[in-house]
């Protein structure tokens, strides 16, 4: 009986590395300082959007991941002292077009989370509708976490889902 349960577990780590190094699983978020990412006024404008901290205490700090490059979408990570509080880290998605970059999406999140979990990933699923979707984790109590889907439907990001799931069964 332990042998088959552990076969069972060894089968489903052989396919959730497979679907990792695949376009189908969780991808990877490449990041990059926002300072090498954004112009200075396009940084500084995002900062003053989301922050009243000096933008010389967050210089080097914060940090962004393409998650689309046509339109281009990121994902910009606040977690720095002085965006983190009781809430959580503020995390913001923005999106560039023809008027300048714009604030699609933005949470409070703990970032907090065990090792082998991401805060943030790419989904490997996904509406018909969406032309990409995130994964979003959140520790609930000690032997849980809540996942939340997110989507980008060509206009703005819309919560998809939310479920929970044990740790055990990560």
């Amino acid at each position: 009986m332990r042998i088959g349960k552990w076969f069972g577990r060894a089968i489903a780590l052989l396919w959730a590395v497979l679907l990792l190094g695949s376009c189908g699983g969780r991808e990877a978020m490449r990041w990059q300082s926002a300072e090498s990412y954004f112009d200075r006024p396009v940084l500084e404008e995002i900062i003053e959007d989301n922050s009243t901290v000096p933008i010389s205490r967050l210089e080097g700090r914060v940090r962004v991941s393409e998650m689309v490059s046509n339109p281009r979408l990121v994902w910009v990570d606040f977690n720095t002292e002085g965006m983190c509080g009781r809430l959580g880290c503020a995390y913001v998605v923005y999106g560039e077009s023809e008027e300048g970059w714009k604030r699609l999406w933005m949470q409070y999140l703990d970032p907090h989370l065990p090792p082998d979990v991401p805060l943030v990933s790419r989904s490997s699923t996904k509406p018909v509708w969406a032309s990409f979707c995130l994964d979003i984790n959140q520790l609930e109590g000690e032997t849980a976490l809540r996942r939340m889907q997110v989507c980008w439907d060509g206009k703005e990001m819309r919560k998809v889902e939310q479920k929970r799931i044990r740790l055990d069964d990560f």
